[in-house]
């Protein structure tokens, strides 16, 4: 929900005034979409490769696991940060 509302609350603060006047980008334009994707895969990946750790009692398996989260965690708050940090584009 964060890339759903963030951008919309980003976008609305920086062009509200300029909505009309000239060409914007829209509120999915603030986030980086491929940097997105990556982070939902590693979530993916990292969520089922922990589940398989926990189940078989694997260390090795629930540190890879925890990687993937971790490389998650670092992605998504890239991302937030690249949307807090967003400067009006010129008209």
């Amino acid at each position: 929900m964060t890339f759903k509302t963030l951008p919309f609350i980003v976008w609305n603060k920086v062009y509200h005034h300029l909505s009309g006047l000239g060409k914007t980008p829209s509120p999915k334009d603030l986030f980086n979409n491929p940097v997105f994707k990556i982070m939902a895969i590693a979530y993916l990946a990292g969520f089922i490769i922990f589940t398989l750790g926990i189940l078989f009692g694997n260390s090795i398996v629930l540190k890879l696991g925890a990687i993937f989260l971790l490389i998650t965690a670092v992605l998504y708050n890239w991302n937030v940060l690249k949307v807090l940090m967003h400067k009006p584009i010129k008209l």
